[in-house]
């Protein structure tokens, strides 16, 4: 006989939320064999002194590799003009602009189902889409459109505890 034990939280525990605004999400797609030309970008982005909150790579609709940077407002127009010169064979390329990151983690992140759908599914439901979520670890990152990342805070701080909100 096999016994199996699930734990799971009333309300989700997190360190808090940490909130970015006033971010450009910069959009690169290149060919499969191309994807080296993006680490020579980023390594000539980082020699420049450009940084960037987040970088996501995913598959493209069409085809393609694609790379997504999300960066303050003030580098975007010059982190993608070095991006274009360092890889030249950039099959597509875009912006977004004024977005939010919103951050969060949680002691049992890493080791629980859930806990993003829990998340997403309480902004949704609210009708706030997240542009991106990515998860590293015990680590939550979602892109938000403009203006909606304190209205998130507000929904989130229903199912997931802040320690500042520890009973409420």
């Amino acid at each position: 006989m096999e016994t199996v034990a699930i734990y799971r939280e009333e309300r989700i525990r997190t360190y808090g939320f940490d909130l970015k605004t006033d971010l450009t999400l910069i959009t690169l797609v290149v060919s499969p064999t191309d994807q080296g030309a993006v680490a020579r970008a980023l390594d000539q982005l980082g020699k420049a002194g450009f940084s960037y909150e987040l970088l996501t790579a995913h598959a493209s609709e069409t085809g393609g590799c694609g790379f997504s940077f999300l960066t303050g407002a003030s580098n975007a127009t010059s982190m993608t003009e070095l991006l274009q010169k360092a890889a030249p064979g950039i099959l597509e390329i875009s912006q977004e602009s004024s977005l939010e990151l919103l951050h969060f983690q949680g002691p049992h992140f890493g080791d629980r189902y859930g806990i993003v759908d829990a998340a997403v599914d309480a902004l949704t439901t609210a009708e706030i889409e997240p542009i991106a979520v990515c998860c590293a670890g015990s680590s939550i990152y979602m892109v938000l459109p403009a203006n909606s990342g304190r209205e998130a805070i507000r929904i989130l701080s229903t199912p997931f505890q802040t320690p500042d909100r520890e009973k409420g």
